[in-house]
């Protein structure tokens, strides 16, 4: 006797194998897909360090003295550095927090300089204060940045409690920290 069709078994078993196919294909796809946005992230805040460098070679900080103490730092909110791009999200879909992402150049010695970035966004997807040269994928975190060091100013300009703030005595030591307030 000739069949002329599949037994229900074996559309049974093409099914499975196909869900199993299908679940692989999205799990590595959405790797890909977060990875991305963790080396965007890393890109992003390589390029905010980036223009900071460049407005303190060209002298736009030249006004802030403790940049000429060693161990002084300066912080600076990405809302007052321009990117050529002028995009201000995060690759995650949301805005980076202001008083939560910005970069910090800490004045070594005689003309060199430590460089140090942090970005948060408003979803808390991002990565905690760190050296720019321990900029890596795995240091992006996805919405669970927390502890992340926020930075405050009062009217004046001068920072809120900077004793409090992780940048003397947390993870990068400063002796002196002002906020850069673009006007």
């Amino acid at each position: 006797m000739k069949k002329n069709g599949f037994t229900l078994i074996e559309l049974l078993a093409v099914i499975v194998i196909l869900s199993i196919l299908m679940v692989l294909a999205v799990t590595s796809f959405t790797t890909v897909m977060n990875n991305s946005k963790k080396d965007t992230m890393i890109t992003t805040a390589e390029q905010f360090v980036d223009a900071v460098e460049v407005k303190l070679l060209s002298g736009d900080f030249d006004e802030y003295d403790l940049l000429e103490n060693t161990n002084g730092c300066l912080v600076v909110r990405i809302n007052s550095i321009e990117l050529e791009s002028g995009n201000y999200d995060s690759p995650f879909g949301s805005s980076l927090e202001n008083n939560y992402s910005y970069v910090v150049v800490k004045h070594i010695e005689g003309i060199d300089y430590d460089y140090y970035v942090q970005l948060v966004d408003d979803d808390k997807n991002g990565f905690r204060i760190t050296t720019t040269n321990s900029l890596r994928r795995d240091i992006v975190l996805m919405g669970n940045v927390n502890n992340a060091i926020e930075v405050q100013n009062n009217a004046d300009g001068s920072m809120v409690n900077p004793s409090n703030s992780g940048l003397r005595g947390g993870p990068l030591y400063c002796n002196q920290v002002a906020l850069y307030i673009d006007e």
